[in-house]
């Protein structure tokens, strides 16, 4: 029964209908076919999944549908009625909104002026707090909650995707795109953000989920459209296997198990953090952790807790108040950012903030670590480019990464390909500590079983690695111990984790004392 027959099964208005039905679209990329002739249908009062590995081209079809690119071929009809979206403007206009994986929000300003930006009432003049009170009523309805004079930047990134559905839904769209909504978000978010794509289906809304989380997938879809090299290769119901789902993506059986085998307990910490204090949202409060060689310490907790301070801390961009920070015998290097890049390599949270140069190449992007020593500089400082572009290609494919080549703009790729680069570059630097920040954020099955089997095998060379992740299942897969944040806290450590105590303890309620 789909979400639209639970609501009139229930007495309640049966919803309008809405239909978008795309026929043959095609786009290229110069020799890249994102989008092959697709055909496909999106239906109102009703949660549609999109499935597949990184480049499939779910991103570039979602796009074209919200006018972000333009197809090469085919149409779209809105309602059986061919409808041609030049732009966003169009997009809006035929009430198809998109919340892209990379929010479009202005962290400087209100939610509320986020939530209203370019849709502000025209032909009268609104008090401020009348604009705070109807966003305010707006987001209530849906479950979504927000403070709306409160300022994007001091938001958690759960709250900054609500503000972002809210705007959406401000606009009036009875289409909405959710392009890896939950990449971001704990479990219990998630299973919120859940309940209010449904209501919005019963509304008569459609719903379009864009997800790698397959268990996530068969729990709040009605219908899975699965995505290959372009091209739609299945469409199924919930009731299909995660095993056969992840199969029919990435063209292959994927091992959806961590193997990670027993190790010896170290007896030197490499990482060592005590005592430590730094200023943050929310500041951090005495952090004393260790991880030794060979060793994976997950760090859980719900959003916000200092996670982020945490991995700014490791990466030199944050320094701390009081308190030691030293990687193996070199003492403190807490205030030395130069130090601490040398000794720790990272893999950021956010990729395009802190891990890429968009507008460079993949191949520069892939050297950003080492393109001034040998072999890749000569004498007098000038780089030997068919070194480095030979090396890019051998990583490129070691690593699965995908593009046109060396010389792709990496912000042109797709948001897993992105991570893979960024992944690729900091792994290869042989530096005894790794911290691993939301390492399979936006990235498909088969791309997180490869990162994962990475991991486990730096963990068997002796690296020692810091993951902080908001996928909890991933820090309980991984990790040989696990530390639980709260209000900028370590709360809690473990050796033999718990799912449900686990979850207890980032929700603040029984911490051991």
């Amino acid at each position: 029964m789909s979400a639209a027959d639970a609501a009139r099964s229930q007495g309640q208005a049966e919803p309008p209908q809405v239909s978008v039905e795309l026929r043959r679209i095609s786009k290229h990329f110069g020799p890249v076919r994102a989008c092959n002739e697709i055909d496909m249908t999106i239906r109102g009062g009703e949660v549609l999944a999109i499935l597949g590995e990184n480049g499939a081209g779910k991103s570039t079809l979602m796009n074209i549908i919200s006018g972000v690119v333009q197809p090469s071929g085919g149409q779209i009809f809105m309602n059986g009625v061919a409808t041609p979206i030049r732009n966003p403007h169009d997009a809006l206009a035929h009430g198809i909104g998109m919340v892209h994986q990379h929010f479009m929000l202005v962290p400087t300003l209100t939610v509320a002026q986020n939530v209203t930006l370019g849709r502000e009432p025209g032909g009268q003049v609104l008090k401020r707090s009348a604009i705070e009170a109807e966003v305010a009523r707006l987001a209530h309805s849906y479950g979504l909650d927000l403070d709306p004079r409160a300022k994007v930047r001091d938001l958690p990134i759960g709250m900054q995707q609500r503000v972002e559905i809210v705007k959406a839904l401000y606009s009036g769209a009875s289409v909405l795109i959710l392009d890896e909504p939950t990449a971001v978000l704990t479990p219990s978010e998630s299973a919120h953000l859940f309940q209010t794509m449904r209501e919005m289906a019963a509304a008569g809304r459609a719903i379009v989920f864009i997800s790698h989380k397959l268990h996530e997938v068969k729990q709040v879809a009605e219908r899975i459209v699965v995505l290959r090299h372009g091209e739609v290769v299945d469409e199924c119901g919930p009731t299909e296997t995660t095993a056969s789902l992840a199969s029919k993506m990435v063209g292959r059986a994927v091992s959806l198990q961590v193997q990670r085998p027993e190790r010896e307990a170290s007896s030197t910490p490499v990482l060592r953090l005590a005592n430590v204090a730094a200023v943050g949202h929310p500041p951090l409060r005495d952090i004393s952790l260790t991880v030794g060689a060979g060793e994976i310490v997950g760090v859980a907790g719900v959003d916000g807790n200092g996670q982020l301070e945490l991995e700014l801390l490791l990466a030199g961009q944050l320094v701390p108040q009081s308190g030691l920070i030293s990687v193996s015998s070199d003492g403190g290097i807490g205030s030395d950012p130069r130090a601490m890049r040398q000794k720790v390599a990272r893999i950021p949270s956010d990729r395009q903030r802190w891990g890429l140069v968009g507008q460079a190449s993949l191949q520069d992007n892939l050297h950003l670590a080492d393109f001034a020593a040998a072999p890749f500089a000569r004498r007098g400082g000038l780089s030997n480019w068919r070194k480095m572009r030979s090396a890019a290609r051998e990583l490129m494919s070691e690593f699965d990464i995908r593009a046109s080549g060396p010389q792709q703009l990496a912000g042109t790729l797709s948001g897993g390909n992105q991570q893979k680069a960024v992944i690729t570059r900091e792994t290869t630097r042989q530096t005894p500590v790794l911290l691993a920040a939301q390492p399979t954020r936006g990235v498909d099955v088969g791309a997180t079983e490869f990162i994962h089997r990475l991991l486990v095998r730096l963990r068997a060379a002796g690296v020692a690695i810091l993951l902080i992740s908001a996928d909890l299942d991933e820090v309980l897969a991984l990790s040989d111990r696990v530390v639980v944040m709260f209000e900028g806290r370590i709360v809690a450590e473990t050796s033999d984790p718990d799912r449900d105590q686990v979850g207890a303890w980032m929700a603040g309620s029984e911490v051991p004392t």
